[in-house]
């Protein structure tokens, strides 16, 4: 025994002398200080925050030690008055606010400065903030309630994102991995951190057997764990495909293998399956219980659930916060008034993992906790699940006593508003913060567009952003304590529904997302797995991460085997036509006499194509026009705007002031006590913004009549070259003379329509205004490089209300209703021409353009090209401005566009213009004097393309969308 000690103790020796021989450092060189855990870079970014605040202070307070104790209550007392509050309505910090920023600038000046600071000094200022500061600066004692994501407040937010949710998510394969996520959340207790950042090297994917059938199973390493990532032993989370309760298997939106088999075949992420029936024939291998499917290699490091952009998926993980910040957003749109926490899933798993009679020890694993009091003094609910009354009594303990109140703790109110009604709105609008801060705003926009672009307008722009978030502000506070009234008061079911256009949004675009109109219908179902709607599931959620979400189809216009509806294109379609006019006067008259009408009667575009026709209600009334024209479609916003601008006002006009005014939407059958109820109604419930009835009487003859503006000129006397106007027979002179002769009879209401952030525009039919009808053209200037101009709607070019005045020879080409909820059973499509497709517009007022066939054909990009060839003339109602002068150019193939500025109003109101609206003087002088685009353009950014310079310009007076590049060379600089 002695001998073995020897030689232990020589051989421990001699390892000495060579850890010293090979260079053992110098203890005197080694520092003395406590080395702490090093920090995460969120964490860090946190803690170096409170050391630039006391780096400040110390600028001030030059002699400043935190080991003193008075500078330590002076410097908390920095923090309590420099730190914003959100739970206290005054802005005020909350004390436990102020004590964590402390602890973290303790944590952070000892790891700078290598020095401790005195425990008696860290441990008397939390007292110090809880008592004397708290009341001295008024801070808030209130804390954050726990929430829980218990399984019924689950249900509403799967419910809202799959069967009505309005929000158009910038990829639909946003939609399906916020749900993945939510579920692997949920199921797994994992933060999100954690779940955000898996890549595929951190799951196992394997088919096994369960009861002599396949199933899948899903293995989740949290490899990213707080507070584990030093150590091999990370949680591990199993995941299988066949579940089941009682009443059966849940829901297809609870069934997690479902969700993450459309994330690894969408992203082609297998090795050697890439197909959904190559996946559900898989078994194991003969004489094995499973099988381990392989990753791709280019697939290992890639993030399971990337960031989404229009185009699809990014090679970087989604933000732990902005994916919390997208789902209290939902949680908002799904009832719950505040959001949710991060935490509020995670909170409701450890309770129910607690409940299931799991040992502490599996309980903290799952939790991936080491110390017991995180999970009972975080995680678990205050109020205790134990029944003390059948403890007591000897009965059968209840297990569900708490369900209901954890419930309640995210405080759902179904039908709460999102958006003050019209009057409300109205009534903000005319208060004096609102239109001082209005008034400003307009005053800055003209500076901004007069400044040049140095640093004056830099600080033009940031006072004007001040502006809009004050006013934005005003508006959040005025929502909220409406929505505080509202909840106050019982309210019947629907009645917010029928006035929030947000609630009735995804019924009005479904049809243009077929997959996931399927799935609003079948997520919710209890189904098993691998039957027949549990595949077509999978393959809907499959295409909606894989499909171009950029541009939408109406089913009916859906190119069929590479076929488009154009008819000169040779290709036919088979879809609902009417091709016989007395058809389709039959085809509206049999809606009208079944009076189903949608709701709203705005038009609506979703992705490019027309989702929803809009209607005029007054003469959906009017039982003295022919069907055709009662039920007239409006395929573009301003065409509807100008018409209602007119008609509707009119009929509001005409309602007598007394108790009882029936709504003009037929539809309808509300009663409003005056015609300010009346115009309220509209906008809340139809759609119809912004009408104000200000006078009543009618002209009765031209004496007297206030006097107009100079009318922008009318086309010329000679007949216009236009294909749509020559072919519907439309006479030029009559149609400027019947125009004229029906401003004559027009009375004097006045409309308000609400324009961008600009504040309001008043339309008078005295001295009507333009709502906007502007556009440059849809495709791709010579100026400009085609890969870098962006999509700009084509629906308003061409598709402007024309009365009917013409009537064609023959019978022409009709279209069904464009609204889902008037379709009708198919009538075959017949051959053609391109002049009998372009007469639809002018003989059935916007029932169907060129623009709308070929927008719903912008894949295959020809049908749009087809409709530029011949401009269309805007309509005689819009002919009321005077040009004052021209900015720029746009060209397209051999059609024109000028920018118009016009006289006596603003930049906001400049508009896209054909040759055929503006004098040829004006045209013939600007031409002759162009040497590039510089009075309306604003320089945003620079870059080199293929050696060359070009600039990124605004142009004046249009949405940032149609932002585009231009050479050097097309700019006058």
């Amino acid at each position: 025994m002695a001998s073995s000690n020897h030689c232990n103790q020589f051989d421990i020796g001699a390892a000495l002398d060579f850890a010293i021989q090979n260079g053992l450092s110098e203890r005197s060189t080694i520092d003395e200080h406590v080395v702490r855990k090093k920090l995460q870079r969120e964490s860090k970014e946190a803690y170096e925050r409170e050391m630039k605040l006391w780096n400040s202070y110390t600028i001030r307070f030059p002699e400043s030690d935190p080991r003193n104790m008075r500078t330590m209550k002076h410097f908390a007392e920095v923090v309590g008055m420099t730190t914003p509050g959100r739970l206290d309505k005054t802005g005020k910090a909350t004390t436990w606010s102020v004590r964590n920023k402390m602890r973290r600038f303790y944590n952070m000046w000892e790891r700078d400065y290598k020095v401790s600071i005195p425990e008696e000094v860290k441990l008397s200022v939390a007292p110090y903030v809880d008592g004397e500061l708290a009341d001295k600066l008024g801070l808030s004692r209130e804390k954050r309630r726990p929430t829980f994501l218990t399984i019924a407040n689950y249900v509403h937010l799967q419910e809202q994102l799959w069967t009505r949710d309005h929000h158009d998510y910038v990829h639909e394969g946003s939609r399906v991995d916020s749900a993945n996520l939510l579920n692997t959340h949920c199921f797994t207790s994992a933060r999100l951190r954690e779940v955000c950042q898996a890549v595929y090297k951190d799951i196992i994917c394997m088919v096994g057997w369960k009861d002599g059938e396949p199933e899948f199973k899903v293995d989740f390493k949290r490899e990213h764990t707080k507070g584990m990532q030093d150590t091999p032993k990370k949680p591990e989370h199993p995941l299988a495909e066949k579940i089941e309760g009682e009443d059966g298997p849940p829901p297809l939106f609870a069934q997690p293998i479902l969700h993450w088999l459309a994330n690894f075949l969408s992203a082609q992420a297998f090795r050697d399956f890439k197909t959904v029936d190559q996946i559900l024939a898989l078994t194991p291998r003969p004489g094995e219980s499973y099988r381990i499917l392989d990753w791709a290699d280019d697939k290992r490091d890639q993030p399971v659930f990337p960031e989404w952009t229009a185009e699809g998926p990014k090679d970087k993980p989604k933000s732990p916060k902005s994916w919390g910040t997208q789902a209290s957003a939902w949680a908002v749109r799904a009832g719950f008034t505040e959001g949710m926490g991060l935490h509020a899933s995670r909170r409701e798993a450890l309770i129910k993992v607690d409940d299931n009679g799991y040992s502490m020890g599996q309980v903290m694993k799952f939790a991936a906790h080491r110390n017991p009091r995180t999970l009972v003094g975080h995680y678990l609910a205050d109020m205790t699940n134990v029944d003390g009354t059948a403890s007591f009594l000897g009965l059968k303990p209840r297990r569900d006593l708490t369900e209901d109140f954890r419930s309640a703790s995210m405080r759902r109110e179904p039908n709460l508003p999102s958006a003050l009604p019209a009057k409300l709105r109205e009534a903000l609008q005319s208060q004096p913060d609102y239109s001082e801060i209005t008034s400003q705003i307009k005053a800055l926009l003209y500076k901004i567009d007069t400044a040049g672009l140095g640093e004056d307008r830099k600080h033009l722009i940031a006072q004007r952003d001040q502006l809009y978030r004050q006013r934005s502000q005003l508006v959040m506070d005025a929502l909220e304590t409406y929505q505080q009234d509202y909840s106050r008061v019982s309210h019947s079911e629907g009645e917010q529904e029928a006035k929030d256009w947000r609630r009735v949004q995804f019924d009005r675009v479904r049809h243009m997302m077929p997959e996931r109109g399927r799935l609003a219908d079948s997520l919710p179902t209890r189904v098993a797995p691998r039957s027949d709607v549990w595949v077509t599931t999978l393959r809907d959620l499959i295409a909606l991460r894989t499909n171009n979400c950029r541009v939408a189809y109406q089913e009916a216009l859906r190119p069929s085997d590479g076929r488009c509806p154009v008819a000169f294109c040779g290709q036919e379609m088979d879809s609902s036509w009417i091709t016989n006019r007395q058809g389709w006067e039959n085809h509206c008259q049999r809606h009208l006499d079944s009076g189903t009408f949608p709701l709203r009667c705005n038009p609506v575009i979703f992705r490019h194509a027309v989702a929803c026709a809009g209607y005029c209600p007054a003469c959906l009334r009017n039982t003295l026009l022919p069907a055709s024209q009662r039920m007239r479609q409006f395929l573009d916003l301003p065409a509807w705007k100008r018409h209602i601008s007119r008609c509707v006002s009119e009929s509001i006009s005409s309602q007598e002031n007394s108790v009882s005014i029936p709504c003009l939407y037929i539809s309808c059958s509300s009663v409003l006590v005056c015609r300010s109820d009346l115009i309220y109604h509209l906008d809340d419930a139809h759609g119809i913004e912004g009408l104000t009835v200000r006078v009543e009487e009618k002209w009765t003859s031209n004496a007297g009549r206030p006097k107009q503006r100079s009318r922008r000129p009318l086309p010329s006397d000679k007949p216009i070259k236009s294909t749509l106007y020559s072919t519907v027979g439309i006479d030029t002179h009559a149609f400027s003379e019947s125009w004229r002769q029906e401003q004559e009879t027009l009375g004097q209401a006045t409309v308000c329509a609400q324009i961008d952030d600009h504040g309001l525009y008043e339309l008078s039919l005295d001295t009507p205004r333009l709502l906007q009808s502007g556009f440059p053209p849809d495709t791709m200037p010579e100026i400009a490089t085609p890969a870098e101009v962006p999509d700009i709607l084509s629906s308003t070019r061409g598709s402007a209300e024309l009365p009917p005045f013409g009537e064609p020879d023959e019978d022409v080409l009709l279209t069904s209703m464009l609204d889902p909820r008037l379709s009708e059973p198919s009538v075959s499509l017949v051959q053609s021409s391109l002049t009998e497709t372009l007469s639809v517009a002018g003989t059935n007022q916007d029932s169907v353009t060129s623009d709308s066939a070929g927008e719903n054909q912008a894949e295959s990009g020809h049908a749009a090209d087809v409709a530029m060839e011949t401009p269309v003339p805007l309509d005689a109602e819009q002919d009321i401005w005077q040009v004052e002068k021209l900015l720029a150019k746009w060209k397209q193939g051999r059609t024109v566009w000028y920018l118009v500025k016009w006289q006596g109003f603003e930049n906001k109101d400049n508009s896209w213009e054909v040759t055929v609206n503006i004098s040829p003087e004006m045209v013939k002088d600007f031409d002759a004097s162009f040497q590039g685009n510089d009075a309306g353009v604003e320089l945003i950014d620079k870059r080199l393309r293929n050696g060359k310079s070009e600039y990124l310009v605004k142009w004046l007076g249009r949405p940032q969308k149609e932002n585009s590049w231009l050479r050097a060379a097309d700019i006058r600089e």
